[in-house]
């Protein structure tokens, strides 16, 4: 099976027999199907559809205690020409690459690594931390990204000057991202009734659920479940700002939300984790992997090898197929639960969805 690709300044379709998407590179608005619309693909047979690049071990400040990539003050770069390199190798179906660190903003050519993916038809975002960004890089930004975040780390008026300056510069998806540990959900449900003005610059708040990877202990796992439906509660009669969660929360947020419009809505719009399905990782030093959580836990791919081929040596490597059959099954044993189907687990890390089904 063969796929046709059509790829212009605003969009790219890939189009099957039993695989096809729209991308648009103007709104990042994404429609995928299979034989027919109402089918849904279980995995790209021709490649993911986004990558996640890790192009720097460095970070400032350097010390979140929740860090899952251990990153630290000092560190080394993906070089540009290891960067371009992975850039030729890639199959035609990845249409953004989400850019990681440590801090990509402390990369030393980082305004050249977005012009660069850019270049390669390819839509680079990126999540910050807002300390280190020069206004060549907010303008690098405005320039070649889809859509940037900051992360909050406990200081609320570095995060917001960090989207008023994507904002001025003309970014439209100026996101916030907010780590949901068991130690900072207090601190999310204050945020969620704060006032329409304090986040007029924010496209939304997304929550990313807490793992614990790196120096990020098992104690912050989110179990507390009479705070989780309060949390949930007060995401549904949020109206100050649009809201968000990552692909790891889908399962959390099937268990919390009950009403039947809410899980009707979910079922439509969320899309579970989509690791070795729909997306893949790449670390600094060229190492592949499912995702960026399976580091120490699966056998990486080196991206780096003279004679590599995507698609052979990564996309279709035993590690990835079999991790692939696991996140395709990851419900196999949730036979009392109703959302099944539309759900997915964790494969790295299953404690962490809150789901009492299994």
């Amino acid at each position: 099976m063969k796929c046709k690709v059509i790829d212009s300044d605003k969009a790219k379709i890939v189009m099957s027999p039993d695989y096809n998407y729209i991308f648009s590179k103007e709104d990042g608005s994404f429609m995928r199907w299979g034989k027919t619309k109402e089918d849904n693909p279980m995995y790209g047979p021709f490649g993911p559809e986004l990558l996640d690049i890790s192009i720097t071990s460095k970070c400032s400040p350097g010390t979140c205690k929740y860090c899952y990539q251990n990153a630290k003050k000092d560190g080394q770069d993906l070089s540009l020409n290891e960067l371009g390199k992975l850039l030729r190798s890639l199959p035609p179906t990845v249409n953004q690459i989400a850019l990681g660190g440590g801090e990509p903003t402390m990369h030393e050519d980082f305004p050249e690594v977005l012009r660069l993916i850019y270049s390669y038809g390819i839509v680079p975002n990126y999540t910050t931390n807002g300390y280190n960004l020069t206004d060549k890089i907010v303008e690098a930004t405005a320039k070649y990204c889809g859509a940037v975040a900051t992360s909050y780390h406990g200081d609320w008026d570095v995060t917001l000057e960090s989207v008023n300056r994507f904002t001025e510069a003309g970014m439209d998806q100026t996101n916030i991202h907010y780590i949901l540990s068991e130690d900072t959900i207090d601190d999310a449900m204050w945020l969620l009734k704060r006032p329409q003005n304090a986040f007029k610059n924010v496209n939304a708040v997304v929550f990313l659920l807490y793992k614990p990877q790196g120096r990020a202990p098992y104690s912050g796992i989110l179990r507390n479940k009479e705070k989780i439906k309060t949390f949930m509660d007060n995401v549904k009669s949020c109206k100050s700002f649009k809201i968000g969660f990552d692909s790891c929360s889908v399962p959390m947020l099937y268990e919390f939300m009950q009403d039947e419009k809410d899980v009707e809505m979910l079922a439509l719009l969320a899309e579970p984790c989509e690791s070795s399905l729909f997306s893949y990782y790449i670390d600094v030093d060229g190492r592949a992997y499912p995702c960026s959580f399976c580091k120490g836990h699966v056998e990486p791919v080196d991206t780096k090898k003279e004679d590599f081929d995507f698609m052979r040596d990564a996309w279709y490597h035993h590690v990835t197929t079999e991790f692939r059959r696991k996140a395709m099954n990851s419900t196999y044993a949730c036979t009392s639960c109703s959302h099944k189907k539309t759900c997915g687990k964790c494969v790295v890390y299953p404690e962490i969805i809150g789901c009492d089904h299994a």
